[in-house]
């Protein structure tokens, strides 16, 4: 290794992460979708409550008015898991 090193922090840093740009940005990238899971699940918080508001009685319309929200709450969840996951 006959080849000088930096002898800055940043520079340190970005001497040895440069031969890695694929992986780097797909760390990046997992990030920010992991990071985007309070932010959908607080909106998906509120289309429930909304749903709920406007369903009529029965009990058929409940089910229907969950049923989209109750099935995106588990994909985003899942997605966050995975994205964390795939951080690790």
């Amino acid at each position: 290794m006959s080849q000088k090193l930096p002898k800055k922090l940043f520079q340190f840093i970005v001497h040895f992460l440069k031969s890695y740009p694929l992986a780097i940005g797909g760390l990046i990238g997992l990030s920010m979708l992991s990071g985007t899971y309070a932010t959908i699940n607080a909106y998906l918080t509120k289309v429930l409550i909304d749903y709920v508001a406007n369903v009529g009685q029965g009990v058929d319309d409940l089910f229907k008015a969950l049923l989209l929200p109750a099935l995106f709450f588990i994909v985003n969840y899942e997605v966050h898991n995975l994205s964390w996951r795939g951080i690790q």
